[in-house]
């Protein structure tokens, strides 16, 4: 999700940067899509992203994009504390076989810390459940 979002920013700023290039006899212009442009990047960084742990397996959903990772495909779940801007964010690392391990971002907020540990529990006891 981190790389789309920085995609879709990089695009956002040529885009921005084409536009008040081409507008200069309209300052207006330019900066009302700036604007524009800077809030539609905003609103899709930061919508929300929905986390479903089964016995089946894990399934994300968020803005125009949805994964589901096997229960078979992960190794296993730990919560993960990452520095951040003064503060921490709080993840859950799933270790896949075979691939680079998945983060899924919880939030920066204290009560996080406590919802990426239920996160991760859940998940191990749904790999050991599919295992015995």
């Amino acid at each position: 999700m981190r790389e789309v979002a920085v995609r879709a920013a990089l695009v956002a700023c040529g885009n921005v940067l084409a536009v008040a290039l081409l507008a200069r006899g309209y300052p207006g212009f330019g900066v009302a899509t700036f604007a524009a442009v800077v809030t539609i990047v905003g609103a899709v960084s930061m919508a929300p992203c929905t986390v479903e742990v089964s016995g089946d397996g894990v399934r994300l959903r968020w803005f125009r994009g949805r994964r589901f990772i096997s229960i078979t495909q992960i190794e296993s779940a730990e919560m993960h504390v990452e520095p951040n801007r003064g503060g921490v964010m709080y993840w859950v690392r799933l270790r896949l076989r075979g691939e680079e391990p998945f983060e899924i971002g919880v939030g920066p907020n204290d009560g996080d810390k406590s919802r990426a540990d239920a996160m991760a529990e859940r998940v191990c006891r749904a790999v050991a459940s599919s295992r015995s």
